[in-house]
């Protein structure tokens, strides 16, 4: 039997970048900085096959999430701090949260 070749697909995008949560946050921007900075210091950051980001449908969004939230969430594009008890939002959280999802 042949060993079979697995590639690792890895979906980034700089756009992420742009939903920013205080400083200690799990989603704060320094924690996927960090994660790629580890990536590539371990020289495991080229071996990935990319998978570019697309924005996920109104249908993708359903799958997981109810519609009163969906239009929450968009509604609160631009908005600057706190959606909910744990949701921080910046300018650009929607488009990162979209392109994250798709």
């Amino acid at each position: 039997m042949r060993d079979a070749v697995m590639n690792v697909g890895l979906l980034y995008d700089e756009r992420f970048l742009e939903h920013r949560a205080p400083a200690g946050h799990p989603e704060c921007e320094q924690r996927l900085e960090a994660c790629v900075q580890a990536l590539e210091q371990a020289e495991l950051w080229s071996r990935f096959e990319r998978v570019d980001a697309r924005r996920a449908s109104a249908e993708q969004l359903g799958l997981c999430h109810e519609e009163p939230y969906i239009r929450r969430v968009l509604g609160a594009e631009g908005l600057v701090g706190q959606l909910d008890h744990d949701t921080f939002m910046s300018p650009g959280s929607v488009e990162a949260a979209l392109l994250a999802a798709g």
